[in-house]
């Protein structure tokens, strides 16, 4: 039986390892599409590839109603012509940089030495890299019962308003508190993470007594948020 993943509302991964033996795996895939669109009236596309992130960025370019199949050793060819903004993990800040630097297309990121890559953006570069020349070895994980939920906000500018952070995080915790009640769920362990524009990232944890409480975890977070702040300020 092929392995699915949700990796949101109306997206899955399916893994087809082995079904071309029996079926084909763009027979089935196809198949399976022409079923979907005909028991629900939905439109519905899929990209079909060795690997996740070529499959999604495929996904893509075949909406609104569409299936791409990329075969096997033409992911590179295939992704060259198209925009850094379409790699999985790009987003606004990330796609601002490479712009920057004159990358806008992902031949460009193909052409460089990964190096230089990982000089500019750290880990993220080394993963764009990856990504761009269509290597990507995740896995497709089954359903798993959630054991965290989070929540993250990207500005589209750079900002040092201290009463502007604290709160957005105020309201992102209450949402995540919410959701918590919501499922009837409790957290004894609060995350807080950081990224700036050069992309230095920090994370701490916290342990504290099992709640789904806003009184209860905002302080916490609040504490974490302020251990950063005291930092930038020394530092200044």
């Amino acid at each position: 039986m092929p392995l699915y993943e949700k990796s949101s509302i109306d997206e899955f991964y399916i893994d087809l390892t082995g079904m071309d033996k029996f079926f084909g795996c763009h027979k089935l895939a196809s198949e399976l599409r022409q079923r979907i669109m005909k028991e629900t009236g939905l439109p519905i596309s899929f990209g079909l590839s060795i690997n996740k992130t070529v499959s999604k960025i495929a996904t893509g370019e075949a909406k609104p109603n569409n299936e791409i199949n990329i075969l096997s050793g033409t992911e590179k060819p295939f992704l060259a012509p198209l925009s850094v903004r379409k790699i999985p993990m790009v987003g606004e800040v990330t796609y601002k940089s490479l712009c920057d630097l004159g990358v806008k297309r992902i031949q460009t990121v193909q052409d460089m030495p990964m190096d230089l890559m990982h000089k500019v953006l750290g880990k993220n570069g080394l993963s764009i890299w990856k990504k761009a020349n269509g290597i990507d070895h995740s896995p497709v994980v089954q359903y798993q019962e959630r054991k965290s939920i989070s929540t993250e906000r990207t500005f589209n500018k750079d900002t040092t308003d201290i009463s502007k952070l604290k709160g957005i995080i105020v309201a992102m915790t209450e949402n995540l508190a919410y959701q918590l009640r919501r499922g009837n769920k409790l957290t004894a362990c609060v995350t807080f993470k950081i990224r700036y524009s050069d992309f230095q990232t920090y994370t701490q944890q916290q342990r504290i007594p099992y709640s789904a409480m806003d009184h209860n975890i905002i302080p916490v977070v609040l504490d974490l948020y302020k251990n950063y702040i005291i930092v930038d300020y020394w530092c200044v």
